[in-house]
């Protein structure tokens, strides 16, 4: 994968979502729109799906963003949010805060710290507001929201059925105007066991781009969607501005949407320690990055 792809890849990856959600096309700009693909043969579809699982940048990574909760009733609410990646032993790992104003103006705003290491055995740890130390969240309760108040939920964002082995290839379609590839992820015993049903996710070869997933019920209905939305440049390279996760019982939805982006440059190098990235570190500042490292989206 070129340098120009990767970058993009990791923009979401750093973006709590822990996978390469877009990059920019070898030959044009991502607003293109594409014809449906000539379908994959089986060897093709699970090679391309192995390298997509695998597409990884390894380069620290900032980013500021806002949760946008729109409710189908009801007031929006607007969570804030600074993100950092680095690579350690092998693996994207991302440290995130995530911060909700106060009822009372005059308190000091609510923050969870969020730990995400990603690939075929994820974990997640948890700093709660008020809490002295960081606690790893098990499995069966990453589908709770970062915070309450939000869709997205871990689940959603590491996107651990990437990596469930029993999938299958559908073929081509063609979805907010991109020709995609489409593959139903099929959980294993142990989360099926645990009430999880497959997910469809499609990827757009052209891009190498993550741009809808589809979680399932029983009986084969769409429960939640995910879209990738908007793209911007950042030094010259296509990344993530926006994307968007819908509860389709409610008509909920959530818009993450990125405001700035730093990558370390020439002009305003910086560099994260894998020690900042360890479960303890949580409630620990992180560095000041200079503000010449950020680019506004």
């Amino acid at each position: 994968m070129n340098p120009s792809r990767r970058f993009f890849a990791a923009a979401f990856a750093l973006a709590l979502a822990c996978v390469p959600i877009a990059s920019a096309g070898p030959r044009h700009s991502p607003d293109l729109a594409a014809l449906p693909p000539k379908p994959f043969t089986a060897d093709e579809a699970a090679a391309y799906l192995d390298k997509f699982r695998h597409a990884w940048f390894g380069s620290d990574l900032a980013l500021r963003f806002d949760f946008v909760h729109r409710p189908r009733r009801g007031d929006e609410t607007t969570f804030a949010g600074i993100a950092w990646s680095t690579w350690v032993d092998g693996r994207p790992v991302i440290r995130a805060q995530l911060i909700k104003p106060s009822a009372d103006k005059t308190a000091p705003p609510q923050v969870w710290e969020w730990l995400l290491q990603s690939g075929p055995s994820p974990k997640v740890w948890l700093l709660a507001p008020g809490a002295t130390a960081a606690v790893e969240v098990p499995s069966s309760k990453w589908r709770e929201p970062f915070l309450p108040g939000l869709l997205y939920t871990p689940f959603d964002l590491m996107l651990p059925f990437l990596y469930w082995t029993d999938c299958k290839y559908n073929g081509t379609d063609r979805i907010l105007g991109r020709g995609v590839d489409v593959y139903t992820m099929n959980p294993p015993p142990a989360e099926k066991a645990a009430g999880l049903q497959p997910v469809k996710i499609y990827l757009d070869r052209e891009l190498d781009a993550l741009v809808r997933t589809q979680q399932l019920d029983a009986k084969g209905k769409v429960v939640q969607q995910f879209d990738l939305d908007k793209v911007a440049k950042v030094q010259g390279k296509w990344m993530l501005k926006s994307c968007q996760l819908i509860d389709e019982a409610t008509g909920d939805y959530d818009i993450f949407d990125v405001l700035a982006a730093a990558l370390p440059a020439a002009s305003s190098p910086f560099a994260l320690t894998p020690a900042q990235f360890e479960p303890a570190a949580l409630g620990q500042p992180m560095p000041e990055l200079p503000q010449s490292a950020w680019s506004g989206l």
